[in-house]
Protein backbone atom coordinates (compact mmCIF):
# COMPACT_ATOMS: atom_id res chain seq x y z
CA UNK A 1 0.00 0.00 0.00
CA UNK A 2 1.51 3.44 -1.10
CA UNK A 3 2.28 5.98 1.34
CA UNK A 4 0.04 9.28 0.65
CA UNK A 5 2.64 11.28 1.19
CA UNK A 6 4.15 9.67 -2.13
CA UNK A 7 0.96 10.47 -4.17
CA UNK A 8 1.30 13.92 -4.91
CA UNK A 9 5.03 12.96 -6.28
CA UNK A 10 3.67 10.37 -8.18
CA UNK A 11 0.98 13.17 -9.28
CA UNK A 12 3.59 15.06 -10.11
CA UNK A 13 5.84 12.78 -12.15
CA UNK A 14 3.09 11.91 -14.51
CA UNK A 15 1.93 15.71 -15.45
CA UNK A 16 5.80 16.42 -15.88
CA UNK A 17 6.21 13.70 -18.30
CA UNK A 18 2.90 13.65 -19.70
CA UNK A 19 3.39 17.72 -20.54
CA UNK A 20 7.35 16.79 -22.10
CA UNK A 21 5.82 14.30 -24.08
CA UNK A 22 3.27 16.38 -25.79
CA UNK A 23 5.69 19.34 -25.95
CA UNK A 24 8.21 17.18 -28.04
CA UNK A 25 5.34 16.22 -30.55
CA UNK A 26 4.31 20.38 -30.60
CA UNK A 27 8.12 20.98 -31.17
CA UNK A 28 8.26 18.12 -34.09
CA UNK A 29 5.31 19.46 -35.75
CA UNK A 30 6.77 23.37 -35.72
CA UNK A 31 10.28 21.91 -36.89
CA UNK A 32 8.04 20.15 -40.06
CA UNK A 33 5.58 22.88 -40.62
CA UNK A 34 9.49 24.81 -40.14
CA UNK A 35 10.94 22.55 -43.00
CA UNK A 36 7.82 22.64 -45.43
CA UNK A 37 7.75 26.74 -45.42
CA UNK A 38 11.66 27.37 -45.83
CA UNK A 39 10.87 24.54 -49.05
CA UNK A 40 7.93 26.86 -50.08
CA UNK A 41 10.28 30.18 -49.78
CA UNK A 42 12.59 28.18 -52.29
CA UNK A 43 10.66 27.19 -54.70
CA UNK A 44 9.08 30.37 -54.73
CA UNK A 45 12.40 32.21 -55.04
CA UNK A 46 13.51 29.58 -57.59
CA UNK A 47 10.40 30.37 -59.57
CA UNK A 48 10.35 33.86 -59.74
CA UNK A 49 13.88 34.05 -60.43
CA UNK A 50 16.85 35.17 -58.00
CA UNK A 51 17.75 37.64 -60.69
CA UNK A 52 16.74 39.59 -63.45
CA UNK A 53 17.99 38.03 -65.84
CA UNK A 54 16.76 34.24 -64.45
CA UNK A 55 13.62 35.98 -64.35
CA UNK A 56 13.67 37.31 -67.71
CA UNK A 57 14.43 33.53 -68.57
CA UNK A 58 11.43 31.97 -66.61
CA UNK A 59 9.06 35.01 -67.30
CA UNK A 60 10.10 36.55 -70.43
CA UNK A 61 10.82 40.16 -71.49
CA UNK A 62 9.04 42.40 -68.99
CA UNK A 63 6.62 45.20 -70.53
CA UNK A 64 8.86 47.88 -68.55
CA UNK A 65 11.90 47.90 -66.64
CA UNK A 66 12.78 50.24 -63.62
CA UNK A 67 16.31 50.57 -62.15
CA UNK A 68 16.95 52.86 -59.50
CA UNK A 69 19.83 53.61 -57.05
CA UNK A 70 19.30 54.19 -53.30
CA UNK A 71 21.47 55.42 -50.73
CA UNK A 72 20.82 52.99 -47.37
CA UNK A 73 22.42 54.51 -44.09
CA UNK A 74 22.78 51.46 -43.19
CA UNK A 75 25.01 49.86 -46.25
CA UNK A 76 28.23 51.17 -47.09
CA UNK A 77 27.48 50.90 -50.83
CA UNK A 78 24.83 52.22 -52.71
CA UNK A 79 21.67 49.38 -53.15
CA UNK A 80 20.48 49.36 -57.13
CA UNK A 81 17.00 48.23 -57.60
CA UNK A 82 15.39 46.41 -60.64
CA UNK A 83 11.92 46.51 -61.03
CA UNK A 84 10.68 44.08 -63.76
CA UNK A 85 6.92 44.66 -64.20
CA UNK A 86 4.70 42.37 -66.16
CA UNK A 87 1.46 42.19 -67.59
CA UNK A 88 0.13 40.04 -64.15
CA UNK A 89 2.59 41.44 -61.87
CA UNK A 90 5.94 42.89 -60.77
CA UNK A 91 9.53 41.76 -58.89
CA UNK A 92 11.83 43.88 -57.57
CA UNK A 93 15.68 42.51 -57.65
CA UNK A 94 18.52 44.52 -54.55
CA UNK A 95 22.05 44.64 -55.64
CA UNK A 96 24.77 45.74 -53.20
CA UNK A 97 27.67 45.15 -54.66
CA UNK A 98 28.07 41.50 -55.50
CA UNK A 99 24.93 40.45 -53.85
CA UNK A 100 21.80 40.62 -55.73
CA UNK A 101 18.31 39.10 -54.75
CA UNK A 102 14.85 38.86 -54.92
CA UNK A 103 13.58 41.23 -53.03
CA UNK A 104 9.65 41.81 -53.69
CA UNK A 105 7.08 39.85 -55.81
CA UNK A 106 3.23 40.97 -56.65
CA UNK A 107 1.69 38.64 -58.83
CA UNK A 108 -2.62 38.69 -59.35
CA UNK A 109 -4.83 36.44 -61.80
CA UNK A 110 -5.26 32.99 -62.36
CA UNK A 111 -3.09 30.15 -63.79
CA UNK A 112 0.01 31.85 -62.38
CA UNK A 113 2.04 29.25 -61.25
CA UNK A 114 4.75 30.36 -58.38
CA UNK A 115 6.09 27.15 -56.69
CA UNK A 116 4.23 25.36 -54.90
CA UNK A 117 1.29 27.62 -55.20
CA UNK A 118 -1.21 28.13 -58.32
CA UNK A 119 -3.52 31.55 -58.54
CA UNK A 120 -6.41 30.26 -58.82
CA UNK A 121 -6.56 27.13 -56.27
CA UNK A 122 -8.44 26.44 -53.29
CA UNK A 123 -7.56 27.58 -49.62
CA UNK A 124 -7.31 23.51 -48.75
CA UNK A 125 -4.49 22.94 -51.34
CA UNK A 126 -2.89 26.31 -50.19
CA UNK A 127 -2.98 24.93 -46.48
CA UNK A 128 -1.62 21.14 -47.54
CA UNK A 129 1.30 22.90 -49.56
CA UNK A 130 2.35 25.77 -46.47
CA UNK A 131 0.75 24.20 -43.40
CA UNK A 132 -1.94 26.65 -41.34
CA UNK A 133 -0.70 30.32 -42.39
CA UNK A 134 0.64 31.77 -39.43
CA UNK A 135 -1.94 35.31 -39.83
CA UNK A 136 -4.85 35.56 -41.37
CA UNK A 137 -6.71 38.86 -41.90
CA UNK A 138 -9.10 40.40 -44.26
CA UNK A 139 -8.97 37.36 -46.47
CA UNK A 140 -5.34 37.34 -46.63
CA UNK A 141 -3.17 34.69 -45.40
CA UNK A 142 0.65 35.28 -44.17
CA UNK A 143 3.83 33.07 -43.87
CA UNK A 144 7.00 34.06 -42.09
CA UNK A 145 10.28 33.00 -41.35
CA UNK A 146 11.39 36.00 -39.67
CA UNK A 147 12.88 37.56 -42.71
CA UNK A 148 10.68 36.75 -45.74
CA UNK A 149 7.22 36.81 -45.94
CA UNK A 150 4.65 35.58 -48.19
CA UNK A 151 0.91 36.93 -48.35
CA UNK A 152 -1.88 35.33 -50.32
CA UNK A 153 -4.84 36.95 -50.93
CA UNK A 154 -8.24 34.90 -51.68
CA UNK A 155 -11.70 36.13 -53.63
CA UNK A 156 -14.88 35.89 -52.25
CA UNK A 157 -14.67 31.95 -53.61
CA UNK A 158 -11.83 30.79 -51.44
CA UNK A 159 -9.42 30.72 -54.33
CA UNK A 160 -6.20 32.44 -54.30
CA UNK A 161 -5.57 35.03 -56.52
CA UNK A 162 -2.51 37.32 -55.49
CA UNK A 163 0.38 36.45 -54.35
CA UNK A 164 3.02 38.78 -52.63
CA UNK A 165 6.68 37.85 -51.27
CA UNK A 166 9.13 40.31 -49.38
CA UNK A 167 12.20 40.03 -48.07
CA UNK A 168 13.95 41.66 -45.22
CA UNK A 169 18.06 42.79 -45.84
CA UNK A 170 18.23 42.31 -42.02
Amino acid sequence: MRTPVLMPVYSLLFLVLFFSFFSSISFALDAANSDSLERSFHLIEEALGTTPAEAQQAHGPPIDTNVTTLEIEDFAAPVTRTELIYSDGALVYDRVGDEEVLFSADFRGDNKHIGEITLGQNADDIERALGPPHAVRNWVWTYHDGMRRIHIGFDIEGRANRLTYERDWF
